[in-house]
């Protein structure tokens, strides 16, 4: 897993609740939308990055790791 959940008590799953990032730490984030697929927004901007500087192969092999 790449989060972990150390301050998870929302009573609703639309209230906000703290979500670790074992790179980046803890970041904010409703349970409804991390459940939907929102991760870590700076691990979502290094990947952006990544994908903007490789070639459309190496792409698809990430995809394909990501979504198994």
């Amino acid at each position: 897993s790449r989060y972990y959940y150390p301050k998870i008590v929302p009573k609703c799953t639309k209230d906000y609740t703290y979500i670790g990032c074992y790179t980046h730490g803890l970041f904010k984030c409703t349970m409804s939308n991390h459940k939907q697929g929102r991760g870590c927004p700076k691990c979502a901007v290094e990947l952006r990055k990544k994908l903007c500087t490789i070639t459309f192969d190496e792409y698809l092999n990430i995809f394909k790791q990501i979504h198994r």
